[in-house]
């Protein structure tokens, strides 16, 4: 497949990425997670009954979708699953209810030290986010033997912006925090690469046959790959610079392809 088929190909797939549906307030919960699910008896013992509050525990054998609260020392899990196949190691332990805090639905961890439990909660999600990037080096390939253009590497301060896919594993731990943090984040980013600059073109260098030396705006375009820990992300580029005006003619660059270093921040998500 030629090149002009392949980059086409990056763009389309990537383009359709980006528009599909994948901002969904649900998460994936993972299998293994320890889930608890309070229980207010009050309108038993309202009756005259004496009946506790409760507290199950329930070990996940199954993955679900659920809304989630983060609540910041523990995670709200609002929906448990509705078959108690995705549920084992049920067990139950009698509270009083001025020790938690009454809140219905299933839960990770809870404030109070008698529920405590330092084993991580794993949920995955799907979102879009905005990044701004730089790409501090570009890899050029030589032009035909390379005798008088060799392969080259390209180094320079460039900003832009871009909008990505991202697949998050995100592990909340309030007791055991890594980076300082009790929600961590680890994703895979894929989005397209739009972005304006500037080359300098030269007569004796880059453009032969030029008349005058000259800087002329550039067009950048292609895709990107980034492996993310929380906003930070780091990662590989294919793309193609496009010199805009006159001077394009002459650039021995002109849409031929290149292979960089990105860095990005998430700036919306």
């Amino acid at each position: 497949m030629s090149i002009k088929k392949n980059r086409y190909l990056i763009i389309n797939l990537l383009f359709i990425s980006s528009i599909y549906s994948c901002s969904t307030e649900k998460k994936t919960i993972a299998k293994g997670n320890t889930i608890y699910h309070y229980i207010n008896n009050q309108s038993n013992r309202d009756k005259g009954l004496d009946y506790r509050d409760s507290l199950v525990t329930y070990k996940l054998k199954k993955a679900f979708k659920s809304e989630i609260e983060d609540k910041t020392d523990y995670i709200i899990v609002k929906n448990t699953p509705s078959k108690l196949d995705s549920l084992t190691g049920i067990k139950v332990v009698p509270v009083n209810s001025d020790k938690i805090k009454l809140y219905k639905g299933a839960f990770y961890t809870f404030e109070q030290d008698s529920v405590k439990d330092d084993t991580s909660f794993r949920y995955y999600d799907v979102k879009v986010a905005l990044q701004t990037l730089t790409i501090p080096l570009k890899f050029r390939k030589q032009i035909d033997d390379g005798t008088k253009y060799p392969s080259t590497v390209e180094t320079g301060v460039n900003i832009g912006f871009a909008p990505v896919l991202k697949w998050n594993l995100n592990i909340f731990n309030p007791i055991k925090k890594t980076m300082g943090k009790t929600l961590n984040s680890y994703s895979i980013n894929t989005g397209l690469l739009l972005n304006l600059g500037a080359t300098d073109l030269s007569n004796t260098g880059n453009a032969p046959g030029l008349e005058t030396n000259r800087k002329s705006a550039t067009f950048s375009y292609g895709g990107f790959v980034l492996f993310g820990i929380n906003n930070i992300n780091f990662g590989y580029a294919l793309g193609w610079d496009k010199v805009l005006g006159s001077g394009g003619s002459y650039w021995i660059y002109q849409n031929k392809p290149w292979q960089g270093i990105v860095i990005s921040l998430d700036i919306i998500k």
